[in-house]
């Protein structure tokens, strides 16, 4: 968020390092046009920007943690959990501004990745997800999650979490099974 070029460049434009010796009138031009903030308001500045990203993620646990509950409790399908996994890429792209956590050829099919770049503020396309306004539901078209051209196997957003803790043929085989679940009419090479 505070990496966001837009901020930063406003920030250079209007913010005055203070040395011993500055005139009182560099000081009063700057209280005039700089707001200090509190201590530890930070947080709270960034949980109040990611409302949205935070908001559909408790909705999302909400939900499938009510269902794991149930007697005969069923997996989380995998599209959610890649759903998931790009929201809190997103989450972690608000809090560090690090770009280098975007999952760019699943995020920008979702709209995730060029919105938080563009604008600082999440977006998800509605392509992809459907969010119901009055139900609070959420819908994932499945045959549009995005997917490599070539081998049609989906994008994943937990990719790279999955390779720390287990390996490359690991993903390999969760790669295809995620594919035939989610598009059992494409062929994968």
């Amino acid at each position: 968020m505070w990496a966001h070029p837009r901020v930063i460049e406003s920030l250079k434009d209007n913010v005055v390092i203070f040395k011993r010796g500055v005139s009182s009138v560099i000081t009063a031009y700057c209280k005039l046009h700089l707001l200090m903030l509190p201590q530890q308001i930070l947080p709270h500045i960034v949980e109040w920007t990611t409302f949205g990203l935070c908001s559909l993620l408790r909705q999302i646990w909400s939900t499938y943690r009510e269902l794991r509950e149930e007697p005969d409790p069923k997996p989380v399908p995998h599209h959610w959990v890649e759903l998931i996994a790009a929201l809190e890429r997103a989450l972690n792209y608000a809090h560090t501004g690090n770009t280098k956590v975007l999952t760019k050829a699943l995020m920008n099919p979702l709209w995730l990745a060029p919105a938080l770049i563009r604008d600082g503020l999440p977006s998800l396309s509605s392509v992809v997800c459907n969010l119901g306004c009055w139900d609070r539901s959420i819908d994932i078209h499945i045959p549009s999650w995005p997917s490599a051209e070539r081998t049609s196997r989906p994008h994943l957003a937990s990719r790279r979490s999955f390779l720390y803790n287990y390996d490359e043929d690991q993903l390999t085989v969760r790669t295809s099974i995620i594919s035939c679940l989610l598009f059992p009419d494409r062929r994968s090479l």
